[in-house]
């Protein structure tokens, strides 16, 4: 597609959407869309890369990228839970690691879509983008600092930039989206999906959870690791997944940096942060921090750095905070980034998986997986033990059935068509379509990749729009973010039949 042809439709696309509704609209920019994949030979599938956990058409999901909307995601939820560390039970019945994968994928299917639309970033676009990035974290640009705080991320130029170009592809493209202008008609048949509510019960089922429940014997797998294939398929698995079960030598410490400045030169920085050490202790380090670091990062946080592992500071940090004993205050220290003293506040070891430990775990979960037919009698023994217990109003039931199975279960919410279920429970918009076109009460079922979902759609009820508009609470914006994240989720959903999606599995 040239670029004259993507801004013709780009435009058609925006003038189709003053006059016309979401389902029509949402046609035709699939049409145009999904004719660039029909006439594409970039959708090749790919063997899996040992750094790759998932692809989608052309774009690779890397393991990288993972952990850090995995990190994000973490540090989301701890907040949610007072800032206290998630255990690991909590974070697998909240499916962090499959919403992460979920996310990624979208944003991957939004590249494609934006691709196609003609959104290519320049490479002066991608330079400024990055000057501003060090702009805003305290550095001003040139190359050679540019190279240093990318080898010290661990990532080469060519990736970063890479990462970059994606960044501001999938900004522009929210941009167009969020920008859609409406017509009245459209927004009054917004105001109709808002005001028609559903009062439902939800019950989820992760499969991985199911999986747990179906029993493998030990004599199942002396049998099984009898065949040698067998042990090199499960060596093969822990391959894949080592990086994962590995577990770095980690330290968790605060810094207070100082660096010279057009008043100050590094001799007298160097004079005041020895004065400032005579001063600190652990229990005032913090306070400290706040009040003279110039890390804009520390700020307001008593100078905090989390969790880090090797080759992630520079060598002259990380030197000192690795050997510093825990609950002990390093002495300044210099770097190119000027002078740091270092509170360790913890540390986590090393540990490197060994096959020998994890075959049988391995197995043991490769086994159960393989046993469909038990996965799938089970939860079809579930759904009738939930939808009865829905019918008979048998709360107490259900609440057992949650803690057996680690489900996720919520009565009593309010929800519109609009703005879908819950940020907890994803059902699809033509999951969603099914429950409020349908009859209440009565009991839906839907089985996806991940999950099983049953929903419990009790009574429906009118709201009164017009008192809201009063009190500012159903206002334009509203509408807009609303639909343009509704068209977006139907977009993603829709386009996602035509691309090749493969998951490599390495991280389960």
């Amino acid at each position: 597609m040239n670029e004259q042809e993507s801004k013709s439709k780009t435009n058609f696309l925006l003038s189709s959407f003053q006059k016309r509704t979401s389902s029509i609209l949402l046609a035709i920019v699939i049409g145009l869309v999904v004719i660039s994949f029909l006439f594409s030979s970039s959708q090749t599938m790919m063997m899996s890369a040992p750094d790759t956990i998932a692809q989608v058409g052309k774009y690779r999901i890397k393991i990288p990228e993972f952990e850090r909307m995995y990190d994000q995601y973490i540090t989301m939820y701890s907040k949610m839970f007072g800032g206290k560390n998630l255990t690991a039970k909590q974070i697998e019945s909240m499916g962090l690691k499959e919403k992460t994968i979920q996310q990624l994928i979208n944003q991957k299917l939004s590249l494609i879509v934006a691709d196609k639309l003609g959104i290519h970033p320049s490479n002066s676009e991608i330079k400024e983008y990055i000057k501003e990035l060090m702009k805003n974290s305290g550095h001003e640009f040139n190359v050679e600092t540019y190279k240093t705080l990318l080898r010290y991320q661990g990532t080469s130029p060519l990736e970063f930039e890479k990462n970059i170009k994606s960044d501001i592809a999938l900004k522009k493209y929210q941009q167009i989206i969020s920008n859609l202008p409406l017509s009245n008609g459209y927004a009054e048949a917004v105001k109709n999906f808002k005001s028609n509510v559903l009062n439902i019960d939800i019950f989820k089922l992760d499969k991985k959870n199911i999986e747990k429940h179906i029993p493998v014997l030990d004599n199942e797998i002396a049998t099984f690791f009898a065949d040698q294939k067998n042990t090199e398929i499960i060596k093969s698995i822990f391959e894949q997944r080592k990086a994962s079960l590995d577990k770095p030598e980690e330290v968790l410490a605060s810094h207070i940096l100082l660096r010279a400045t057009d008043k100050k030169t590094d001799k007298d920085v160097e004079q005041e942060i020895n004065a400032l050490f005579k001063q600190l202790t652990t229990t005032n380090f913090g306070a400290m921090a706040n009040k003279h670091t110039m890390d804009p990062s520390g700020k307001d946080k008593g100078g905090s750095l989390g969790w880090f592992k090797r080759g992630q500071m520079t060598p002259e940090f990380e030197n000192i905070a690795f050997t510093t004993p825990i609950g002990k205050i390093s002495t300044p220290v210099k770097t190119e980034f000027g002078w740091h003293i270092i509170y360790v506040k913890d540390k986590k070891q090393a540990y490197e998986a060994a096959f020998a430990k994890h075959q049988k775990e391995l197995a043991k979960e490769y086994l159960g997986r393989q046993k469909v037919d038990e996965i799938k009698k089970l939860i079809e023994d579930i759904q009738h033990e939930v939808t009865l217990s829905f019918k008979n109003k048998d709360y107490k039931k259900l609440d057992l059935l949650k803690e057996k199975y680690q489900a996720e279960y919520q009565k009593d919410l309010k929800v519109n068509k609009l703005d879908g279920i819950s940020v907890n429970f994803e059902v699809t918009p033509v999951q969603a379509n099914q429950i409020f076109s349908g009859n209440v009460p009565e009991i839906h079922s839907f089985d996806n990749v991940l999950d099983f979902i049953i929903v419990n759609a009790k009574n429906k009820e009118k709201l009164d729009l017009t008192k809201a508009e009063e009190k500012g609470k159903f206002d334009k914006q509203e509408q807009n973010y609303a639909i343009s994240n509704q068209f977006n989720q139907e977009l993603i959903e829709t386009i996602s039949k035509d691309v090749k999606i493969k998951q490599y599995n390495i991280l389960r």
